[in-house]
């Protein structure tokens, strides 16, 4: 079993808004998007995760 990854630092308003530009634009062209989980850092696929920067687990916890 491998360990958890570590908790990311929290970006700021005008980088998650430049990264959130980025992201929309790779999706609108047919790319497939992974973000890490904003609480654990875990890699999101699933399109509702990715908007949500959560994956299921962490939305349930909050």
């Amino acid at each position: 079993m491998t360990a958890a990854p570590k908790r990311l630092p929290r970006k700021s308003g005008r980088a998650r808004r430049a990264e959130d530009a980025i992201i929309a634009a790779a999706i609108q062209i047919g790319c497939r998007v992974a973000v890490p989980c904003d609480r654990c850092g875990q890699w999101l696929t699933e399109p509702r995760s990715v908007a949500a920067r959560r994956g299921p687990q962490c939305r349930r916890r909050v």
